[in-house]
């Protein structure tokens, strides 16, 4: 097997204090599945960090008070603080995180201009990437290219872009010509949603609304499945089998 790299994919986590290696699992599980493991070269965007701490220090001073549901409540403030946020003065920096990988990976891959790269995005993350794109289609041919990879894929998991949709008019999805984007989502969590529904430009963008059944037992019924997408063998089989496309070159 050829070790030099066929292909990149790029994981970003979602709300929630994450910790670095919030990817680890998923990449030793893909490793596994792959037909050619060295011909892959994986990058995270870990962004938890930049609001991590404003989120911290939010809580520690609510917390001087006596509340009842403090562990719900500190869960809220770091749920929703992440997305108040991004969606303000945090904006710009997480997509220099963004860029920032995105640098990284393209050094692994050598700077081949086109090996093809995969995303994976988890909550959050998933309009965060997306917004990224689109910035970036709307901008100067230059800019463009200097700061994006040539993505073939895009897996979206536990997505909540429909909430921050609502900001806008009309509902545009990202220019995915070139790009197969499949979006999956649990209907036991409340906060994962399917895309196609929400406007006629996601219903072109977005290939496949994929219902899936992830958790154990104890969360695969409920919302406390959101963040189980990472390890789930459905997702994970998903992902290897069109990674695997590419292995085959």
């Amino acid at each position: 097997m050829s070790t030099d790299p066929k292909l990149g994919v790029l994981f970003i986590h979602g709300i929630g204090g994450q910790d670095v290696d919030f990817a680890d699992g998923m990449i030793a599980k893909l490793r596994k599945a792959s037909i050619d493991p060295d011909a892959i070269e994986f990058q995270t965007v870990h962004w938890a960090p930049l609001i991590e701490e404003k989120s911290q220090a939010m809580w520690k001073r609510l917390n001087t008070r006596k509340l009842g549901w403090k562990a719900f409540r500190k869960h809220f403030i770091n749920t929703l603080g992440d997305a108040t946020a991004y969606n303000n003065e945090m904006y710009d920096s997480v997509h220099t995180c963004i860029e920032d990988s995105m640098r990284g990976l393209k050094h692994k891959l050598n700077y081949h201009p086109f090996t093809p790269v995969i995303v994976v995005a988890h909550s959050l993350g998933c309009a965060m990437i997306t917004d990224y794109i689109w910035d970036r289609q709307h901008t100067d041919d230059m800019v463009r290219d200097r700061f994006m990879l040539p993505v073939k894929a895009i897996f979206t998991m536990g997505c909540n872009i429909p909430v921050f949709a609502l900001a806008h008019d009309p509902i545009q999805a990202i220019d995915a010509s070139g790009i197969k984007w499949v979006n999956l989502y649990d209907k036991d969590d409340i906060m994962g949603y399917p895309l196609q529904p929400i406007s006629e430009s996601y219903a072109a963008a977005v290939d496949d609304d994929v219902e899936v059944n992830i958790g154990r037992w104890w969360t695969s019924w409920n919302p406390l499945s959101h963040n189980d997408y990472w390890t789930d063998s459905d997702v994970i089989e998903r992902i290897s089998s069109y990674a695997n496309v590419f292995l085959m070159d």
